[in-house]
């Protein structure tokens, strides 16, 4: 049988982990679609007037906070951030969704239409 080189098996262990990111970018951005696209504009606002969803985010883990900033604030790519915490994309991707969930969880943030 045919011995499969040291480099080979790099590149397929890369090719792979790089599908995996693909997909788990793909369900991230299903769920924030599926998030924000029934938020209705003036309950958003109305809520940042009121500092609810600054004390929301000032509530969060450090890290969440700052992945959640960085995406959607300041509309870094995910290598980015991940880059600038020294983790990989695929960690970048559950700080935003644990942020995500956390806000979600929030009783008078109200920000989705019923």
């Amino acid at each position: 049988p045919k011995s499969v080189s040291d480099t080979e098996v790099d590149r397929l262990r890369l090719a792979s982990q790089k599908a995996m990111l693909e997909v788990e970018q793909a369900e991230h951005d299903f769920v924030i679609a599926q998030f924000t696209k029934d938020v209705n504009a003036n309950q958003l606002e109305l809520a940042e007037r009121n500092g609810t969803l600054r004390a929301a985010l000032a509530g969060l883990p450090e890290r969440e906070r700052l992945v959640l900033s960085r995406s959607y604030l300041e509309e870094r790519p995910l290598r980015e951030i991940a880059e600038e915490l020294g983790v990989t994309e695929s960690r970048v991707c559950q700080l935003r969704s644990q942020g995500l969930a956390r806000l979600r969880r929030i009783p008078r943030l109200e920000l989705v239409n019923e």
